[in-house]
């Protein structure tokens, strides 16, 4: 019987052959590693860029709170909110407290407006048309807080059933100086010494100190 031998070179051959499949699984297991340990290491630097996750909280727009519904040169503004199981109660309360804010508002600012109107027209407010004009003015304002006009309504119903309701509300400044000047302007006593246009100067710097605080 007769055994065939295989040439040097082919053994040879093979032995390489072998030794390349070896070392390219080798390289595969290292690529295949490190290709997993980058996806880990990724995963998590991006879980540490995160804001952790708290459960049950939920982002919750502002209701009325653009520029549209805050006071600027023109108006006074305000914004109230209620809940109530009936929509009647929700809206009556939601208004009284935007009606409260507002009268807050206007009440500071005409106050400091009639101070230094006094100052200007009467020589202070201890003098007695000093007194009269502030009174005056204190009166008229209080009257014209009846002149608010609503200008946005929302309302939601609650999961328990109630009813939230919101409401903003606007009031005009001009209204305002123009029902104080009418009101001087009967006083046969005050309308002597008071001046509209001067008035009107004097709340308008004082409405741009108002808003820069």
């Amino acid at each position: 019987m007769q055994v065939e031998i295989e040439p040097h070179s082919k053994v040879y051959d093979k032995n390489n052959r072998l030794k390349s499949e070896k070392m390219n699984k080798k390289y595969l297991k290292i690529a295949a590693i490190l290709l997993f340990i980058g996806v880990i290491t990724t995963g998590c630097g991006s879980r540490r860029n995160q804001l952790p996750y708290q459960a049950g909280r939920v982002e919750e727009a502002v209701i009325f709170g653009s520029p549209a519904y805050r006071s600027d040169d023109t108006h006074w503004r305000a914004n109230g909110n209620a809940i109530s199981s009936q929509l009647s109660m929700a809206q009556r309360i939601a208004t009284q407290n935007a009606r409260t804010a507002i009268a807050q508002q206007v009440e500071a600012h005409m106050r400091i407006v009639g101070e230094n109107a006094a100052r200007q027209f009467f020589i202070g407010t201890d003098t007695e048309d000093g007194q009269i004009f502030n009174e005056r003015v204190t009166s008229t304002t209080s009257q014209t807080l009846n002149d608010v006009r609503i200008i946005g309504e929302r309302q939601f119903r609650l999961p328990d059933g109630r009813v939230q309701f919101y409401v903003a509300l606007e009031m005009s400044k001009d209204a305002v100086i123009r029902a104080i000047s009418n009101s001087v302007a009967a006083d046969d006593r005050l309308r002597l010494q008071f001046d509209a246009y001067q008035f009107r100067q004097i709340f308008e710097e004082e409405m741009r100190n108002f808003e820069n605080r």
